[in-house]
């Protein structure tokens, strides 16, 4: 029997829930590659799993999807799963968005304190220069030699 054969008998809603299965279970194979090569972190992984378990549930249940595009108003369930998928879409992008500012903010700090470190160690290279030369660290701050009037 050839998958041709075997596509035939099928109808075509459940040809259908072949592809999503498998389609599925492709993604999820390559979150857990992607995971185990330390790409992608497991607290953003379970946004993506529960995603594909409700779109693989709502596919091979097809009363759940139909009672559930009835109970929203939707004539075509499809849909419905349409209107699910678009949802976690939103929720990961909001998610994303609050990392993203997080990450941001995080950054202008870390530029802050690397620009208050770069001044430290002018004055401390200035400081350093004092003493070779045999003077007072407080002198050559005055003077404004090599940078100096920095912190």
């Amino acid at each position: 029997m050839t998958p041709e054969d075997v596509a035939r008998q099928l109808p075509n809603y459940r040809r259908i829930e072949v592809w999503v299965a498998i389609g599925a279970l492709v993604f999820l194979l390559l979150l857990a590659e992607a995971i185990r090569r330390r790409r992608l972190k497991e607290r953003y992984a379970l946004l993506w799993v529960p995603t594909v378990i409700v779109v693989v549930v709502l596919t091979v249940k097809r009363e759940w999807l139909e009672s559930m595009s009835f109970g929203l108003g939707i004539y075509h369930a499809p849909s419905a799963l349409l209107l699910v998928l678009v949802g976690f879409a939103m929720v990961s992008l909001f998610h994303f968005s609050m990392v993203l500012s997080r990450l941001l903010d995080d950054r202008n700090t870390l530029a802050q304190q690397l620009g208050i470190l770069d001044a430290r160690c002018r004055a401390l290279g200035v400081e350093v220069a004092a003493l070779r030369d045999g003077r007072e660290p407080a002198e050559a701050m005055q003077d404004g030699r090599r940078g100096g009037g920095v912190l």
